[in-house]
């Protein structure tokens, strides 16, 4: 139970890391993934 847990958490906080940190940092990657998935990067 405690598993499950802490996973949800944790995995709320990496996405909006994931898309903050290439979004400023990699002007590269957005362009990228942009027609395959504008909302998010699907490539990661």
């Amino acid at each position: 139970m405690e598993d499950p847990q802490s996973k949800e958490p944790a995995g709320e906080a990496v996405a909006p890391a994931l898309l903050e940190s290439p979004r400023p940092e990699g002007g590269e990657e957005p362009p990228r993934p942009s027609p395959e998935c504008p909302s998010l990067p699907c490539v990661l």
